[in-house]
């Protein structure tokens, strides 16, 4: 509850833990006044305090403390590398960057093809249209269209709206079929499979034709293989410089992970392990199962994941 500072304390950091917070946020959404009976939805305020508290604490604040950490990371094993060259911390800054652009990858120039031949002058027209604006944004289009179409289903209905939507999706796996013919065409083998967006193009066009072949078959038992549709969604970031950046920073953060993780199996590592030392003898009850408990490491650990998620 909120009735003094020490209980909203509590109260709040249940909610920051995102776990149990609903009744909290249920009981300010009844609250009322003083010594007054709660009433259903009488205080909307109550809920928009929660979420704004979720929104800052739960998300933005935990964000910067891991963004904090990863910065404090990075300097500590800058300056642990440079510690023996007698650098000073714009020369390491610098350093720093000199090494990041030597791995940077160099953009492979794209080429005009040669007009000769009737086959030239096909590739050199396919060369154009991949290249040009309108070209680009109407693919875009078309994969805003098809993400919303694949959010469309829903269960029970009728088949004629079934049918709208496998003609659709035939539609734009056409339409994504035929940008890969062109941009091949236009950029050749080796300027083509280089990007590795375009190979990533290059699987989702083959999953989509795979998809709508067993479909026309009828084989029910790979209909798995329209789970491979949500990689269309993915095409998006291509065109969306910011999430290209967020995607590629996470990417080149892979390598810290491990030290990450190593740090979280010793922290689990050494809380179940006290964990079976001071409650393993607990019995059974209303939170300590078969299924939740610290009588050994095992048991422990999966105990202490429970609570960590």
């Amino acid at each position: 509850n909120f009735d003094n500072v020490g209980n909203a304390m509590l109260s709040l950091f249940v909610i920051s833990t995102l776990d149990g917070w609903m009744p909290v946020m249920y009981a300010s959404l009844d609250a009322t006044a003083v010594d007054k009976a709660p009433a259903q939805d009488s205080n909307p305020l109550g809920i928009i305090f929660i979420i704004l508290y979720i929104c800052v604490v739960a998300f933005a604040l935990l964000n910067l403390f891991i963004g904090v950490v990863h910065f404090q990371f990075a300097r500590i094993k800058l300056k642990q590398e440079t510690n023996n060259q007698k650098l000073s911390e714009d020369q390491s800054h610098w350093k720093l960057v000199v090494e990041s652009i030597a791995h940077l990858k160099t953009p492979r120039a794209i080429f005009p093809p040669s007009e000769a031949g009737i086959i030239g002058k096909i590739r050199l027209l396919c060369y154009k249209i991949c290249q040009s604006k309108p070209f680009d944004h109407f693919m875009l289009g078309c994969i805003v269209l098809n993400t919303i179409t694949m959010a469309m289903p829903y269960m029970g209905q009728p088949p004629d709206w079934t049918h709208m939507l496998d003609t659709s999706n035939i539609a734009f796996v056409v339409i994504f079929a035929l940008e890969f013919v062109i941009k091949f065409t236009g950029l050749g083998v080796r300027t083509y499979w280089a990007d590795g967006w375009n190979r990533f193009d290059f699987f989702v066009v083959v999953a989509s034709l795979v998809d709508i072949l067993f479909t026309f078959l009828s084989a029910s038992f790979l209909r798995i293989l329209r789970i491979t549709r949500v990689s269309r969604v993915m095409r998006l970031s291509k065109r969306m410089e910011g999430v290209q950046l967020i995607m590629s920073t996470i990417v080149m953060s892979l390598s810290a992970f491990w030290t990450v993780g190593v740090l979280c199996m010793l922290i689990f590592y050494m809380y179940a392990y006290a964990g079976v030392l001071l409650f393993g003898q607990v019995q059974y009850g209303d939170h300590i199962t078969d299924h939740c408990n610290y009588i050994n490491f095992g048991a422990a650990s999966l105990t202490l994941a429970r609570v960590a998620t």
